[in-house]
């Protein structure tokens, strides 16, 4: 039995009726889990709900199926099946860092000019992310994304690829 998951988010889903949660901190959940056969102290895994920070005892699951198999308080363990944002993702640049470094791209630069559209695009991309992210959504649909770079990259493309038919593909 291994920890799958170095953190859990589950905001919504899955509940944990019945599994054995430490509410008082890791290091009194430390030792619930020491008195407990067959559990470890490396199971243990912090998990954020939407009313708190609490600790789980992860005795296994599986990546591929967006599984977590937690310990009972009653002995054994509950499979649980994740949606695809509790799993502790984190954005690695905030969105609004990003947001002001696109807006003032743009600035210094005209409206029309590849590097100003290519900072639009790219806002309105991330626009797009924010949006499903909010929604509790896993993913950006392809067509989206294709639309908002075609709409603003479209009008470069007679003057940096004046060999392409209009329009394109």
């Amino acid at each position: 039995m291994t920890r799958i998951y170095a953190r859990l988010r589950i905001l919504s889903g899955p509940d944990l009726d019945g599994v054995l949660v430490g509410h008082s901190g890791r290091a009194a959940f430390e030792t619930v889990v020491r008195a407990r056969r067959g559990l470890t102290t490396s199971m243990i895994t912090p998990v954020l709900t939407r009313f708190s920070r609490v600790y789980v005892a992860q005795v296994g699951g599986n990546k591929a199926d967006n599984t977590v198999d937690l310990a009972l308080e009653a002995g054994g363990y509950r499979r649980l099946t994740l949606q695809d944002l509790t799993l502790g993702y984190q954005p690695r640049v905030p969105l609004s860092r990003l947001d002001k470094t696109l807006a003032a791209i743009a600035e210094d630069y005209p409206v029309g000019s590849p590097t100003r559209q290519l900072a639009d695009a790219l806002g309105e991309v991330l626009d797009l992310w924010a949006l499903h992210r909010r929604e509790g959504t896993a993913a950006v649909p392809l067509q989206q994304i294709d639309q908002v770079i075609g709409d603003r990259l479209r009008p470069l493309f007679p003057a940096w690829s004046p060999d392409d038919e209009p329009g394109g593909p």
